[in-house]
């Protein structure tokens, strides 16, 4: 990330798997079937919204906090995507689960403290630290 721009990674990260995706599926089969437009932009909103731009901000993350904080943290998505599937889809929790998700909560935030506090961390911890 020191090198390229995170949305250039982004770029060649999806110009790299349209290439391969192409050569699994006949090439541009989707445009084959005769989608009503409404679905096209369906297609096109979960192309933006749920690929480019949180792909984007998470590359665009590791650039701004080092990387052994970026993958620490991004423990959080199971429970980011778990609590709303809960109140907003009706999905339902599990004592364990919710156990799970606190102890990863926890987890995440004594691991962000103790590398800040203790010189003495674990090599993994502490070999970026914040400039």
């Amino acid at each position: 990330m020191r090198r390229y721009d995170p949305w250039t990674v982004l770029l060649y990260a999806s110009a790299v798997a349209a290439l391969e995706w192409n050569l699994i599926h006949p090439p541009l089969e989707a445009f084959d079937h005769a989608y009503p437009i409404h679905v096209w932009g369906w297609i096109l909103y979960v192309g933006i919204a749920g690929t480019l731009i949180p792909f984007g901000l998470y590359l665009e993350g590791i650039n701004r906090i080092r990387a052994t904080r970026a993958s620490i943290t991004s423990t959080l998505e199971p429970i980011v995507a778990g609590f709303p599937a809960c109140f907003f889809l009706g999905e339902t929790l599990e004592g364990l689960q919710v156990l799970g998700g606190v102890m990863v909560i926890a987890a995440i935030i004594l691991l962000q403290l103790q590398s800040k506090k203790n010189p003495r961390a674990p090599a993994f911890i502490r070999a970026e630290k914040e400039p």
